[in-house]
């Protein structure tokens, strides 16, 4: 038996890369377990072996995924406090069938649905990256846009024989690829036009009629390129990390929820009236008719990426209505159907949607960036405006909705 672990070992020790280290470290402990067991799957230790190095090599590689359930994360919330209420109005009849069911794990299932939808939420998450981008977006432009002032000194400064390998030395090949949209290619072509300026400067001057700050102020813009695109890819980062952190704690829930729904449904086999409480599909359904449906975003400026108050958006030929508030955000509450949707502001140009569908107890994001009417100052309409706009939206306990 030793001679076919060490040999197996032996044989996990040839792999390639840091990862045969795993395979070695899985190897030993999966070969004690099958020693200590006892399993007859010894008398074929190669095919057994290989299964071993596939479930290492697939643990290594699995990313983290998105749970998967029926409907928003908002129904899931909705749904698991609604589950667990029931859970907890019948827990004798939970702990009959298991003793860990208690009031004290109730309320620590309900803290996770807490805790988990106090966290960003989508619309919060997509502003993270956005608050930058457009920045970054526009320094990538003017870099690239000086850069072509650098071909022209190329091609007056060098005979046409040397032109297309000073250019390239230059950084022509990323250009395509930069001018795409491609960050790294813009830092690659950055990097190339500042080392052949360096090392091609009297050229440049002297018959290319290259300005000496020239390589100066390009530089500039290139520093400036590079130190946004650091701050949007640290923000991305963020956003990444806040949408896994909701991954992971829609999925704590599950993990509680989905047991007790299947101990739910046998509890209560025998009785139709409890049993449907326990079931997924039921308590989506309820969720759904009691939750609010419509609209809810956040209008921000186009150019600015700033939030716009006093936004109007409004379904046509109903009395369906809301404006913005000081964050740029609403939400319209709508019943199911199909509207067409106008989203009006002054200063900005008017935003008609049509054939947009509203569905029972979903509130369907929209947010929209709203472009500026060329030489119109009033972007952002007055107090007196805003008295004006909201004479029309219907109000309930001192609150426009």
């Amino acid at each position: 038996m030793s001679t076919i672990i060490i040999g197996q070992i032996h044989f996990a020790a040839y792999f390639p890369t840091t990862f045969h280290i795993d395979i070695l470290r899985f190897s030993c402990a999966a070969w004690i377990a099958v020693v200590e067991a006892n399993v007859s799957v010894i008398s074929n230790p190669s095919r057994c072996m290989f299964s071993m190095i596939f479930l290492t090599f697939k643990s290594n590689n699995m990313k983290d995924e998105k749970p998967s359930y029926k409907g928003t994360q908002q129904n899931l919330y909705s749904l698991s406090r609604k589950a667990w209420a029931y859970c907890l109005l019948y827990i004798l009849d939970f702990a009959l069938r298991d003793k860990d069911y208690n009031a004290e794990l109730v309320a620590a299932q309900l803290s996770l649905v807490d805790d988990a939808e106090a966290l960003p939420d989508y619309e919060n998450r997509k502003e993270i990256p956005a608050e930058t981008y457009g920045d970054m977006q526009k320094a990538r432009v003017a870099l690239l846009d000086e850069w072509q002032f650098l071909k022209g000194y190329v091609m007056e400064g060098f005979p046409e024989s040397l032109r297309k390998v000073k250019l390239e030395a230059a950084g022509q090949g990323h250009y395509k690829k930069a001018l795409g949209g491609s960050l790294d290619s813009t830092v690659a072509i950055f990097n190339a036009a500042n080392t052949f300026m360096a090392s091609n400067k009297t050229e440049l001057i002297d018959k290319g009629k290259m300005p000496g700050e020239f390589p100066t102020s390009f530089k500039t813009l290139g520093d400036n390129f590079k130190a946004l695109r650091s701050v949007y890819d640290g923000k991305a980062d963020t956003k990444d990390a806040q949408t896994a952190t909701k991954d992971k704690a829609d999925a704590a829930i599950l993990m509680g929820l989905r047991p007790m729904l299947r101990l739910g449904a046998r509890v209560f086999k025998n009785d139709e009236a409890k049993r449907v409480k326990f079931i997924y599909d039921r308590l989506l359904d309820e969720v759904r008719g009691n939750s609010d449906a419509g609209l809810k975003g956040i209008f921000t400026n186009a150019d600015t990426k700033k939030p716009i108050e006093g936004v109007r958006i409004r379904a046509i030929d109903t009395d369906y209505v809301t404006i913005s508030d000081k964050d740029g955000r609403f939400f319209l509450a709508m019943a199911s159907s199909v509207y067409t949707v106008e989203i009006t502001a002054p200063g900005y140009e008017t935003m008609t949607f049509y054939k947009r569908k509203i569905e029972i107890g979903s509130k369907h994001r929209f947010s929209q960036a709203l472009v500026p009417v060329p030489g119109d100052s009033m972007n952002v309409p007055s107090t007196s405006m805003l008295s004006d706009m909201l004479k029309d939206v219907p109000v309930e306990n001192g609150v426009h909705v």
